[in-house]
């Protein structure tokens, strides 16, 4: 009995999880919820139907909040779209700088550039909306002080590994059928694990800082975090120093145990050490 209740409980729950909105991003119908099929719709399609609903933008997208103007600069090249009734889509290549100013490469569609007053055009990131907002002057009158800008204002969507997903965002919610861009950076690389300096090699200098990080000298550096388990310790340093020996090591404690006398402790880190100048 008590079996068969479990078992019960289990689908249950495994049933429940198949029907979150998380899982039926870009999917589901209206037929489908109102069958108890599924507990909401995730789709563009789906508005004006209360619960039925998902808030598909926060949903079904990763909506970064940790980004800072910095991450934008560089080369982007990709494409601009618009779905309404002059639709284009268009390629677009974009030099981001990191005195907010940026230059439009390629630019067959004559986009986000002033017609009138070329070599105005900046950019902007507020972190606190996540609205990356490009900006122009359109012309020059009194009551504006000067320059008049025009600006479109794009919510960052998705920032992964070098893509950019870009929906235009005027403050009334994400809007991709009037401006959307998907970029890619040019020279994106994964950043390299152990590389805690980033200078493009692990060695000995990655060992001092970790061993810093370690001893609680130095902030916490998710490079330095080899075993991805969310703090930086002596397995951490094991990993790193193998890496430099260009040694596999097995993602088991025993494998920091350097003194080999069953506990990972200072001690190991000192032998760790050693061996390191020694060699």
């Amino acid at each position: 009995m008590l079996i068969s209740i479990l078992f019960s409980i289990n689908f249950f729950c495994i049933a429940y999880a198949q029907d979150t909105c998380e899982d039926n991003c870009g999917s589901g119908t209206l037929q489908e919820y109102w069958d108890n099929e599924v507990n909401c719709v995730c789709s563009l399609d789906c508005a004006g139907y209360g619960s039925a609903c998902c808030d598909f933008y926060d949903v079904c997208y990763e909506n970064p909040s940790n980004l800072e103007y910095s991450d934008f600069v560089g080369t982007w090249n990709g494409n601009i779209t618009n779905d309404q009734t002059w639709s284009y889509d268009d390629p677009i290549g974009i030099v981001i700088e990191a005195n907010n100013e940026y230059t439009v490469t390629n630019n067959p569609g004559d986009h986000l550039v002033s017609d009138l007053y070329p070599g105005t055009e900046e950019v902007h990131y507020n972190s606190s909306t996540n609205i990356l907002t490009f900006q122009w002057v359109l012309y020059y009158a009194y009551f504006c002080g000067g320059a008049c800008y025009t600006s479109i204002p794009f919510q960052v969507m998705e920032f992964e590994n070098g893509e950019l997903t870009l929906y235009y965002n005027n403050g009334s919610g994400p809007a991709p059928q009037a401006n959307s861009m998907f970029l890619s950076l040019d020279g994106w690389s994964p950043d390299l694990s152990g590389d805690v300096n980033q200078d493009g090699v692990i060695n000995v200098s990655d060992i001092v800082i970790t061993v810093n990080i370690v001893l609680g000298m130095s902030p916490f550096n998710e490079l330095a975090d080899i075993n991805g388990d969310g703090i930086v310790n002596i397995l951490d340093l094991v990993q790193v120093v193998n890496l430099i020996l260009e040694i596999s090591t097995p993602a088991y404690e025993c494998a920091a145990d350097f003194t080999g006398d069953g506990k990972v402790n200072i001690l190991d880190l000192v032998q760790i050490a050693n061996y390191i100048l020694d060699n």
